[in-house]
């Protein structure tokens, strides 16, 4: 009798996409760590209940799994594309609680982004989280089964994402939301009370890249600490007679922080009246623009 079992030693799976070039994806929960992205092959074990996220010997809490993962031995044991994340992963701490501290993200939802609209886009996993609202993607390499270089992750809102779509175009991204149920806020660090956008279709669409003046690599500012409290510094060395500003923007481009001169040396700015969440720091001369993302918490 032909198997109908395509592979096995999964958890909680969740999301399952199929690429152009026909590679299956899935994702899954862990049990409080080790969330996976899979490459699906027949006839392979994922490794559950013996095996969380890659072979580390590593657990979080009692997770029920092997404390010597190592000693699974199983010729059709598969490693995942990537663990969303060990049990050593540093998530950004401080968090709010126990449930928020857990390396993971609760991943629903999976595709594949293979167009060309967003630059350095092509070739990548998307995963909605239901935990920490946002979308986390994994670029892959040319044959698309491997992971190149970390997880970046994009559209921060207090919501929890269940599933996701792409635009023909590759423009736009279609993020469908839980009407209820526990997420973070936009940081990704504190529990949050209550959805921002229950049982609704987000949309997020790239317009192209926005210059101002000639963007240069190396910044001259400092911004520390990250994520910050309530004041975060600006060190500016400022070998030049150039005017520099800075102004403060969040997640949906208003600007928070109204246009600030910087002097050379140490500048504080007072945070308190922000909510917690992810924000961007702009600092302008003349010429030049540079950007760097802080966080809140």
């Amino acid at each position: 009798v032909q198997s109908h079992v395509f592979s096995y030693g999964h958890r909680n799976p969740q999301g399952l996409v199929m690429s152009k070039g026909g590679k299956l994806y899935s994702d899954e929960h862990g049990p409080s760590s080790d969330d996976e992205a899979n490459l699906i092959v027949a006839g392979k074990n994922y490794g559950w209940p013996f095996v969380a996220g890659i072979k580390d010997n590593l657990s979080y809490d009692n997770n029920d799994c092997l404390s010597e993962e190592t000693s699974f031995d199983d010729p059709n044991y598969q490693d995942p594309l990537m663990s969303l994340f060990t049990p050593d992963y540093d998530i950004g701490k401080p968090c709010s609680d126990n449930w928020m501290c857990r390396p993971n993200i609760a991943p629903s939802s999976i595709d594949v982004y293979e167009g060309t609209a967003i630059p350095g886009w092509e070739n990548s996993l998307l995963l909605t989280s239901l935990k920490r609202g946002r979308v986390y993607r994994l670029k892959l390499n040319e044959t698309g089964d491997e992971v190149v270089g970390d997880v970046s992750e994009h559209f921060y809102t207090q919501n929890r994402y269940r599933d996701i779509a792409i635009s023909p175009d590759g423009k736009s991204i279609f993020i469908i939301t839980d009407e209820s149920g526990n997420t973070s806020d936009s940081s990704g660090f504190i529990r949050a009370n209550g959805i921002v956008n229950p049982g609704v279709i987000l949309k997020f669409t790239y317009e192209g890249a926005t210059a101002v003046g000639k963007i240069q690599q190396k910044s001259p500012v400092q911004v520390y600490p990250n994520p910050v409290a309530d004041f975060v510094t600006l060190h500016l060395q400022n070998d030049d007679a150039n005017a520099f500003t800075v102004r403060i923007v969040n997640t949906k481009g208003q600007e928070v922080v109204g246009r600030l001169p910087l002097q050379t040396g140490d500048n504080t700015l007072n945070l308190e009246h922000l909510p917690t969440g992810v924000y961007m720091v702009v600092v302008q001369d003349s010429h030049n623009s540079w950007h760097q993302r802080i966080v809140r918490y």
